[in-house]
């Protein structure tokens, strides 16, 4: 079969809605093309089949944006559950087999055995939570339900059609887009139910324009309009959608935290949930808020904590309430229209959560490397002396010690500042493991089942793209440049 290469190809797409191939190409332009990756050529230029065509089909990677393989799911899973994070913010799903003074050996599923300089690793992840994610998306609208406020769900009966304009959302580049009317987009059960502690992970794009909330712990049953007078008060209509729940104000200058409740007579009510602590100078000064936001929720202890790039900004204690929501659904509600505001959420993930309060990023020093256990309470500060897959030696000031390996959730290696994680420029596409791994490489060619790279830490590694749920060729466009949301994978 000849090959060439297509520039042109808006023909091809056409037909795409009756072709259900599993891997998905999404171009710059927010085009998308279904088919099958065959892998590289000579000029690393991607080899598509699709029904389209009777001949293999060459795309330049600068024309594109990412492939999805497989709908975002993995043909093959893993069979390990550790992850290593090296300096370049890479993260290596695997085992980890062994640590020395100058090396640390891992094991793994797509690249094989790779003895890593330890002055590359920042930690190792023994025991993670991110084996054990509950959910990761959006890659299709599918797992979403989308609806308005019951006041405007009767006024206008035909809005949840597909093709309506006046829905609150639309998905779009693997996010979902706010269109500035009232409504909520909320994910289906089946797909998520959340344990007592937990730990929700989403990007958050958006103007000063824009009113939307994030709802968590909704027990999804909505008050009887009939005991209701004020039906188009916002807690009716957020309560309409949700039933009692948490809401953060996510776009609000600092985000603030809200419950709704329903009284005896199933009537709402809202109150405010004031900071224990927070970080007064968190503002931005930017007129689009880009943020990368974690929830930390404990109903154990009471507590509820949000962080902006790791960073912690406010804590709540809800030890002095009596009644809580304890639903298990999640959402986001945009408030009200407002022709200005545009918005856009995406890279949600959910997981267990061990507990642990600080930030991430106080698990670094540069004096001592740091061991963390997985009762999510206690660590120890040392010299990491070796690591043989079952026992960890750490010399300590005091006393040296032997942890056993299934008691040890992390390792974070004492690094100067020059290796600080995620701070290196990365090269190349990023190649999406699983759904917690990630290589920043450039491709040199391929085979029919690996992809030659050169990476920069690595060297030249073989990877088995079976294992891939995506690549990404360019960095998520900015919400103020036009954005397109024909975009339809499912």
């Amino acid at each position: 079969m000849k090959s060439h290469f297509l520039t042109p190809f808006c023909a091809l797409l056409s037909c795409i809605s009756s072709y259900t191939a599993e891997d998905i190409l999404n171009f710059k332009n927010n085009d998308t093309l279904h088919g099958s990756f065959l892998g590289y050529n000579n000029n690393a230029q991607i080899k598509w089949s699709s029904p389209q065509s009777d001949e293999v089909i060459l795309f330049k990677t600068d024309a594109l944006r990412k492939v999805i393989f497989q709908k975002g799911n993995p043909c093959t899973p893993f069979t390990h559950s550790g992850l290593i994070e090296l300096t370049n913010g890479d993260t290596l799903p695997c085992k980890v087999i062994e640590i020395n003074d100058t090396q640390v050996t891992i094991q793994t599923d797509y690249l094989g055995r790779l003895e890593i300089p330890k002055k590359h690793v920042h930690s190792c992840s023994i025991n993670p939570l991110g084996k054990q994610i509950i959910y990761q998306g959006p890659i299709s609208p599918d797992a979403w339900t989308l609806s308005l406020p019951a006041s405007s769900a009767e006024d206008d009966s035909e809005e949840l059609d597909d093709d309506e304009p006046k829905l609150a959302w639309e998905f779009g580049n693997f996010s979902w887009y706010s269109k500035n009317k009232p409504g909520s987009i909320i994910l289906n059960e089946e797909q998520v139910s959340l344990p007592s502690s937990f730990r929700i992970l989403f990007s958050s794009e958006a103007n000063r324009n824009t009113n939307v909330a994030f709802v968590f712990n909704a027990d999804l049953e909505k008050p009887d309009p009939k005991n209701n007078a004020n039906q188009n008060s916002v807690a009716y209509k957020l309560t309409s959608q949700f039933g009692e729940c948490f809401a953060l104000h996510i776009h609000s200058g600092m985000p603030s935290l809200g419950m709704y409740t329903l009284d005896e007579n199933g009537r709402p009510n809202y109150t405010y949930l004031k900071p224990s602590s927070s970080k007064s100078n968190y503002h931005s000064s930017s007129s689009a808020l880009i943020q990368h936001l974690e929830i930390r929720a404990n109903f154990h202890k009471k507590v509820i904590a949000l962080y902006n790039k790791s960073r912690l900004i406010s804590q709540w204690s809800l030890r002095n309430i009596d009644q809580l929501p304890s639903g298990k659904g999640i959402g986001f509600y945009n408030y009200h229209s407002n022709n200005a505001g545009v918005s856009r959420i995406s890279n949600i993930i959910i997981a267990p959560w061990n507990g642990v309060m600080d930030s991430a990023l106080s698990l670094h020093s540069e004096e001592s490397d740091i061991v963390l256990l997985n009762n999510g309470d206690d660590r120890f500060s040392g010299d990491i002396i070796s690591f043989d897959g079952s026992l960890l030696q750490l010399k300590g000031i005091y006393a040296e010690m032997h942890i056993p390996q299934e008691d040890i959730q992390s390792l974070h290696f004492s690094l100067p500042p020059l290796y600080s994680p995620g701070e290196q420029e990365n090269e190349g596409a990023a190649f999406h493991l699983g759904k917690t791994g990630k290589l920043h490489a450039k491709t040199i060619g391929s085979t029919p089942s690996k992809i030659q790279l050169e990476h920069p830490i690595l060297g030249e590694i073989n990877l088995d793209f079976s294992y891939l749920t995506a690549i990404t060729y360019d960095a998520e466009p900015s919400l103020l440049n036009a954005w397109n949301t024909q975009l339809k994978i499912n």
